[in-house]
């Protein structure tokens, strides 16, 4: 995670958060499997194939492995969670972000 100007940015270059008005470095985002959501591809900061599906009755789990070697785990309605292989597209929401110095101490973007 990286900031640049007011954006903070993957280390893909893709912006996760456009107006960032916190520290000038971040360590670490957190991000809840409640809290992201599908996106149109080019809006989209995360995308990989599904790795593994857990069907939990009123929602599944959907394991993401995204271009980087990192996983996410996606929580998502039956419908959305798709198929084995199938590329998902997530976007974060964006005031449900938590950020980390590198000391691991949480930081506020307010």
């Amino acid at each position: 995670v990286q900031v640049t100007g007011r954006q903070l940015c993957l280390s893909s270059g893709d912006v996760l958060l456009a107006s960032w008005s916190g520290p000038a470095e971040v360590g670490a985002v957190g991000i809840r499997p409640e809290h992201l959501v599908p996106a149109d591809k080019a809006d989209a900061p995360f995308s990989g194939p599904v790795t593994h599906i857990e069907h939990l009755g009123e929602y599944s789990l959907a394991y993401v492995q995204l271009a980087d070697d990192l996983d996410l785990t996606v929580k998502l309605s039956e419908k959305e969670a798709g198929q084995l292989d199938d590329v998902l597209y997530l976007n974060a929401l964006p005031d449900k972000l938590y950020m980390f110095d590198k000391a691991g101490i949480a930081l506020s973007a307010r």
